[in-house]
């Protein structure tokens, strides 16, 4: 514990391999030695003991989330997809697992799935603010900016200042040509900071 609270993971997992010895095969020990390792930064090391509990349990949901996570940080994207595939047949409800899908399909080009994923995620959570920036562009570069607009005015609702939100919407309008709109949003952007090129050049088409 004091290792753990002071930050010490590497020594904290040198002592728990003194007292775990090999071959572990308890999953409570297994994945202490792994969320250890995790911490220490020594992924493949944590890979390998999630991936020992898996083998004995392949519907943990803990463990699958974490081979997914740290194959993902790794830059495996195809083990990456295939845990967190597998997660979300047993978690449906799993909000980080389809946001993390999402990101890998839109790495892919996969547009068509990364929708998908991020509409599951957007009905599970529709006020988390990255979530719903990420689809409302998705829909506008698809030409479906209608959808984009609900999934913007919900996010919003819960967070009127949040200016990657309201840049998406400042978008939506632009394209809209919604020019009233456009003002009020490019102005209030600019009261919160946002003096971004893209928002100056919309603005400014808006008063033109």
């Amino acid at each position: 514990m004091e290792y753990y609270q002071n930050q010490r993971f590497a020594d904290a997992l040198s002592y728990l391999k003194s007292i775990y010895t090999e071959p572990v095969t308890d999953t409570k020990e297994l994945s202490r030695l792994a969320y250890t390792s995790a911490m220490a930064k020594l992924l493949p090391a944590a890979a390998d003991y999630y991936q020992r509990i898996y083998d004995s349990d392949s519907t943990n949901q803990s463990v699958l989330y974490n081979l997914a996570s740290i194959n993902q940080r790794r830059g495996n994207s195809k083990s990456a997809e295939l845990y967190f595939k597998k997660l979300v047949l047993l978690d449906t409800l799993n909000f980080n697992a389809y946001t993390s899908l999402a990101q890998i399909s839109f790495t892919k080009g996969d547009i068509k799935n990364q929708i998908s994923y991020l509409e599951k995620a957007n009905k599970l959570n529709p006020v988390d603010a990255d979530a719903a920036y990420d689809l409302s562009e998705a829909y506008m570069v698809q030409n479906q900016s209608p959808k984009a607009g609900k999934v913007l005015t919900v996010a919003i609702a819960a967070d009127p200042k949040n200016v990657l939100l309201l840049q998406a919407l400042l978008r939506f309008n632009f394209i809209a040509s919604n020019w009233k709109e456009t003002i009020r949003i490019g102005e209030d952007l600019l009261l919160l900071g946002d003096s971004s090129t893209n928002t100056i050049s919309k603005l400014g088409q808006g008063y033109f």
